[in-house]
């Protein structure tokens, strides 16, 4: 393995400091492996490590500072005075590239933070910046390159696209734009325009995937345990999942199933529940900390699992969920719905597709893989090889430092 002498900074919204992000902690994990030096600044952080092991090895890295402070706006204030012009000139293009009243807020809220943090990568000796989201974290991320001058990049997931939260504005002052999806892809291209897109990279997030073979057996004398890990959000489509639980008793299946993570639609889901007569069924685990889901698929306690997600009324979709590359990763079925990038995953036989919003088709399906054993083998073996191919975290971290590596060497010329 190859170490970068990249000094790496990095903008999160929350992680390491909060229940959200696992994703990109790993991917802030690996990077520390990579590279020469790491620095993470969460935008918002709240007030708990609360992915485990995790978590405490980003923490090693990481400046944990309020969104706004008096310190804060004192420095902003004190850098105005010193590069009036500097800092007048990131604060209109902020202003200015702020479509609505809600995102002009957040951005500003967030502006003199950025100053601040401006402060630190300078000392820190920053090579580059890097956001995790194309909404305030990128922000922060341009303001602390027009400040310092280091170049930057972002990576935009899903809802933070929609947001177009200075989008135009970012994709043409960044080094290189990385979307997680071809379908982000071409949501970025048709709110700014293809001319402007030359720097965009479609760049999976990515899993560790252990060796084949590694992951323990399904685990005996135990109801079958289908699970659904993701947040309960009206998108992730847990109501169907229900529904579907409902179908499989009554066609006389034996099994549970664990809803693990929590949200704003807790209390309706448990009220479907409850109508059901399922609560000896479906249980919700709340959310788990990352290291503790990993055991969990490492040692074969769940035999299947289901993200019935749907897009909205409104229009949110999916991008490609990682907890269904980690559980490809760990040999564990997976089944989901043809909505959002989720196909760019499980296509082609590397999991089951059913439509959104379908109970029965989602029922069928989870029906196949509790009494076809060499289907879901079969299932298992073609999942394992997707993540291994496209969705490796090793190959993916290698491609950002490939990238940010370039545009180091450029700036040094």
């Amino acid at each position: 393995m190859t170490i970068s002498q990249l000094r790496l900074a990095i903008f999160t919204s929350q992680a390491p400091w909060g229940k959200s992000e696992s994703f990109v902690l790993t991917e802030i994990a690996e990077l520390q492996r990579r590279v020469e030096a790491i620095l993470v600044v969460p935008v918002r952080p709240n007030s708990t490590l609360f992915h485990g092991e995790l978590a405490s090895r980003v923490d090693q890295d990481t400046v944990r500072l309020p969104v706004i402070s008096p310190m804060m706006l004192g420095y902003a204030a004190a850098a105005f005075l010193r590069s009036p012009v500097r800092v007048a000139q990131a604060l209109v293009e902020v202003i200015k590239g702020s479509s609505r009243l809600s995102v002009l807020m957040k951005n500003l809220v967030a502006f003199p933070k950025a100053v601040y943090v401006a402060r630190l990568v300078r000392r820190f000796g920053a090579h580059h910046i890097h956001a995790h989201w194309a909404s305030v974290p990128a922000t922060m991320a341009l303001v602390v390159s027009r400040l310092t001058g280091v170049p930057w990049s972002f990576t935009a997931h899903r809802w933070d696209i929609a947001e177009d939260n200075l989008l135009g504005v970012k994709v043409r002052a960044a080094l290189f734009g990385r979307v997680i999806s071809l379908q982000g892809r071409d949501e970025i291209l048709k709110i700014v325009g293809a001319p402007v897109c030359s720097n965009l990279h479609v760049i999976h997030m990515g899993t560790r995937v252990p060796e084949q073979g590694d992951a323990g057996p399904p685990k005996h004398g135990r109801a079958f345990l289908v699970a659904c890990i993701a947040n309960l959000v009206e998108v992730k489509g847990h109501r169907y999942l229900i529904e579907a639980c409902q179908i499989l008793r009554q066609r006389g299946f034996q099994f549970a199933c664990h809803l693990i993570g929590d949200g704003p639609i807790r209390q309706d889901l448990n009220g479907m529940v409850q109508q059901r007569g399922l609560q000896h069924v479906v249980r919700f685990l709340g959310a788990l900390p990352h290291d503790e889901l990993l055991r969990m698929l490492r040692e074969g306690e769940i035999d299947l699992m289901v993200l019935p997600s749907i897009e909205t009324a409104s229009g949110e979709h999916e991008g490609i969920p990682v907890a269904l590359m980690e559980t490809l990763a760990h040999e564990v079925p997976a089944i989901s719905t043809e909505s959002g990038s989720i196909p760019e995953l499980l296509g082609g036989g590397a999991g089951i597709l059913v439509k959104p919003a379908d109970a029965t088709a989602l029922a069928d399906a989870m029906q196949r893989v509790m009494v076809d054993p060499a289907y879901t083998r079969h299932l298992v073996d073609a999942g394992f090889a997707r993540v291994s191919k496209d969705f490796n975290l090793c190959k993916v971290v290698e491609q950002l430092v490939l990238l940010m590596d370039e545009g180091r060497e450029r700036a040094i010329a």
